[in-house]
């Protein structure tokens, strides 16, 4: 189609809109850091997440032994820390990334922005897979309520190994 063919066809300069906004985004302090880790797992993550699996992911603390549900950020604000680079599509209710112009632009500059990413990912999932809480055996009914209380669980169990 001619829409496919136009934008297989992007210029170049298509490129040069993400690095101020990746710029911006790493300047805001704890936002910018949320941001970023953001954009990481849209870019990295093994599949589309849920904007609820996302938000779990960023709050989870490296070695912590437990979810903290003050520290889950909203999606909104997950969004708007992303300064417009990743988005949640109304379609598949998963969390993407704005254009896949972006996806690209991420994958040649991989070393500069997330050289340990699926390191980040991996740990961030090991983690979430300790938590004490997921520690103990548990009936059909306690596993369908902590798939429900911990929104990243099928993702860990299912993906870590692939970071």
């Amino acid at each position: 189609s001619k829409r496919r063919s136009a934008l297989r066809n992007l210029p170049p300069a298509i490129y040069a809109v993400y690095r101020p906004s990746i710029i911006r985004i790493e300047k805001s302090g704890r936002r910018g850091e949320l941001g970023m880790k953001a954009l990481m797992w849209a870019y990295l993550a093994a599949r589309s997440l849920k904007p609820i699996e996302l938000c779990h992911a960023l709050s989870v603390v490296d070695s912590g032994q437990a979810l903290d549900s003050e520290n889950i950020p909203s999606v909104e604000s997950v969004l708007e820390c992303c300064c417009g680079l990743v988005m949640v599509d109304q379609e598949t209710s998963t969390v993407r990334l704005a254009h896949y112009t972006l996806q690209e632009y991420l994958h040649s500059h991989f070393e500069e922005y997330y050289p340990t990413g699926h390191l980040l990912i991996a740990r961030t999932c090991l983690t979430y897979l300790n938590f004490t809480a997921l520690s103990t055996a548990v009936s059909d009914s306690a596993l369908h309520r902590l798939r429900a209380d911990y929104a990243l669980l099928d993702y860990a169990v299912h993906e870590w190994g692939y970071h």
